[in-house]
């Protein structure tokens, strides 16, 4: 009896709840005697007999049932992740105020009273390049949620990740989007919080949007001559230089305005999403008829500036940016029964770049055009190439059309500020 006592202690320690058991990757576990020994999961739980008295190993991290006679006994077996975390986070709760490390039911915990921001930061800082896996029962005043929000919110943009909605409640959790591009990245970097992770078959990881602000001006061919920038009299699509003169062409091009070296013809912005296409289309259309023996129709033929900007973005600001420019005017040398042909130039252009940058596009018509163009009935009506061909200086060739686009990513709550 007295042995049977003593072998009873060593799988139910004092103070310890019989039905539930936790052991680590290849830890052992001698067992009091058993008519019946039965294991739900061999693959996770071993049985071997060591001096007749039966002895279980873990082999695999998982949770499994194990009966012995009439007892019913849940084993939870650690996984490398969480016996790391058990082992480094031990030590940092020696000097961690309101905090203990504990495991229950096949989980790690910290719980406790959670103080400040720092201290989960210490949490994540030790398990940051190893992996950790364990989770928060913690307690906190709600100013404190707001700061571990923020702090996360810009964690997850300097990584170039979507924003994570906390849940705040027994546990810190989080909702990620089982199908979202950035999942896995996502999940590990909640999971050195301690943050449970619940994934949602049906959720929408969220894409950064872009704000494009476009600027189109003409331009004297000399003006940014003083800002490092001249204008080539072929097409060309630039990244201006740094310049606090030219970070905000808008503003900065009124400034030219009243120097007399600029006019500004359109200045739209467009927001899209990342991977999305946004356009600006500034011209007109004129019909042309088809008649043939099965129909009779009539289409529109559009003419003017169309700019297709396609961004492909992240949280951080990097963003690789296409860029489709055409440029159509009416070309009445080349009429053809009774309708004007059209000069086009059309380019595409491509940038990856680390930052909000101004982009600058010019040499998109030629002077021909603009003689070509002059005198068509309508044309004074048509935005910017309108008044672009009535400027005698464009006409002499002293001026430039440049279009300017600079791409910024918007933080998850510019918006929401706004409204």
């Amino acid at each position: 009896m007295k042995i049977l006592f003593y072998l009873t202690l060593l799988l139910f320690p004092i103070g310890a709840k019989a039905r539930d058991l936790t052991l680590k990757l290849g830890e052992t576990k001698t067992l009091h005697r058993a008519q019946k020994i039965w294991v739900e999961k061999s693959k996770i739980l071993q049985i071997k007999e060591s001096k007749s008295v039966p002895v279980i190993k873990a082999v695999k991290s998982g949770t499994t049932l194990l009966k012995l006679d009439q007892d019913e006994i849940d084993v939870h077996v650690l996984s490398l992740d969480q016996e790391r975390a058990l082992r480094t986070l031990s030590s940092v709760m020696k000097n961690t105020l309101g905090l203990q490390i504990k495991t229950s039911k096949g989980n790690v915990l910290v719980r406790g009273h959670l103080l400040m921001w720092q201290d989960l930061l210490t949490l994540y800082r030790q398990c940051r390049d190893i992996s950790c896996d364990y989770l928060l029962e913690v307690s906190m005043r709600p100013s404190l949620q707001l700061e571990i929000q923020k702090h996360l919110d810009d964690l997850f943009q300097s990584q170039g990740l979507p924003p994570q909605k906390l849940i705040f409640g027994d546990r810190i959790q989080s909702l990620v989007s089982e199908k979202g591009l950035h999942s896995k990245q996502v999940t590990r970097l909640l999971r050195n919080f301690g943050i449970e992770v619940l994934k949602n078959s049906a959720g929408i990881e969220l894409s950064p949007l872009v704000r494009l602000q476009i600027t189109v001006a003409e331009v004297k061919r000399n003006g940014f001559i003083k800002y490092g920038v001249e204008w080539p009299s072929t097409y060309s699509a630039q990244v201006l230089p740094h310049s606090q003169a030219i970070e905000n062409p808008a503003f900065n091009l009124h400034l030219l305005e009243q120097e007399g070296l600029g006019k500004i013809l359109a200045s739209p912005n467009l927001i899209c999403l990342s991977g999305k296409e946004a356009q600006f289309i500034a011209g007109g259309e004129f019909p042309i008829k088809i008649i043939n023996s099965k129909m009779q129709d009539v289409i529109w033929k559009r003419y003017g500036i169309i700019l297709k900007v396609k961004p492909i973005a992240d949280f951080s600001g990097k963003m690789s940016i296409s860029i489709e420019t055409e440029v159509s005017t009416l070309d009445d040398s080349s009429k053809f029964d009774g309708l004007p042909g059209l000069l086009t130039n059309r380019v595409q252009s491509h940038f990856d770049l680390s930052e909000s940058r101004l982009i600058a596009l010019s040499g998109l018509i030629k002077n021909e055009q603009s003689q070509a163009s002059q005198g068509l009935p309508g044309l004074s009506r048509i935005p910017i190439l309108g008044p672009l061909f009535s400027s005698k200086e464009f006409r002499e060739n002293r001026t430039e059309l440049v279009i300017f686009v600079k791409p910024e990513v918007l933080s998850p709550g510019t918006l929401e500020a706004r409204q």
